[in-house]
């Protein structure tokens, strides 16, 4: 009997409390702005080769999908850099890179084309160098270090006056998702690990014979070039690295006969690092790629 009664008293207070008399109209409408979402439709160069500027252009494809009766007037395209690296380390000794975000580019309605469903489209494209000096900063390592990026922000500035972008408020935007719309493009520099310039490597055999039939092979983007000791117990031979454009870089041993007699060093001529040694041993060296100490900063190579 106390369930029930407890049930009918909760009725009865809902019953009262929920009077139409005793409702609070709340208006979704007042104070809302109708919002707008810049689309992505391409992208291309989120990575930026810190050893390839002129071969990098980061090119985006839009289409700004707003409400019916919405005109736009114009998109502004800023230019911005994020330093990343503002550690200090053995290689990296620049410190911050502060940049004041610049317009780069404006365009407007007239340059805007008509897509589907006749939403305003349009598309813009910069070389990296162009977005280097646009920002005032140059691509070495006094101003720029391995994972720092540049942003390109997009505005949309409306014909009633209102502006849309990722900053502020009233200006939220789709990171991810369908509509990708974020209205702005991280481009990341990268560096790849690949040897540039002149190497040695210094050949020994303990039996005094060359290296029967092995070798050091050292292939840039599918060109093999192959380097041995012929005969006697040493040599040292110089490998002319390509310096730039190079995307994919292996450097492997290729055993012989007698691979336990075999020893090498890889040196960088720049700095006089050692890049990978193996003195003869039992076992000769393995077979395959050969794993090069760089460093800790790739962008030095």
């Amino acid at each position: 009997m106390k369930y029930i009664k407890l049930i009918l008293t909760l009725g009865f207070i809902c019953t009262i409390s929920c009077e139409p008399e005793d409702n609070v109209a709340i208006n979704l409408n007042n104070g809302v702005v109708p919002g707008i979402v810049v689309r992505t439709l391409s992208l291309t160069g989120t990575t930026f080769d810190f050893f390839n500027v002129p071969e990098s252009v980061l090119a985006v494809d839009f289409e700004i999908q707003a409400p019916a009766g919405d005109v736009v007037s114009e998109v502004q395209i800023f230019i911005d850099f994020q330093d990343n690296t503002f550690f200090e380390s053995e290689f990296n000794s620049n410190g911050t890179t502060d940049v004041e975000e610049t317009l780069i580019q404006t365009i407007t309605a007239s340059e805007l084309a008509s897509g589907r469903f006749e939403y305003p489209t349009g598309s813009f494209s910069f070389g990296y160098q162009e977005l280097l000096d646009a920002a005032g900063i140059q691509n070495d390592l006094n101003d720029v270090f391995n994972s720092d990026q540049l942003i390109v922000r997009l505005e949309v500035l409306m014909e009633d006056g209102r502006t849309f972008t990722n900053l502020g408020t009233n200006s939220p935007s789709l990171e991810d998702g369908f509509f990708l719309s974020p209205y702005r493009y991280f481009s990341t520099i990268s560096c790849p690990i690949v040897v540039t310039g002149d190497i040695t490597i210094d050949f020994e055999d303990t039996y005094g014979d060359g290296w029967n039939g092995a070798a050091i092979v050292v292939t840039n983007d599918g060109e093999a070039e192959s380097f041995t000791l012929d005969d006697g117990a040493a040599t040292s031979v110089t490998v002319a690295l390509p310096t730039g454009g190079v995307q994919n870089q292996s450097i492997a041993f290729s055993g012989g006969s007698f691979d336990e007699e075999v020893g090498y060093t890889i040196t960088r001529d720049s700095d006089g690092r050692v890049l990978a040694s193996f003195s003869p041993s039992s076992d000769g060296p393995p077979n395959g790629g050969i794993t090069l100490d760089t460093g800790t900063n790739p962008c030095v190579r």
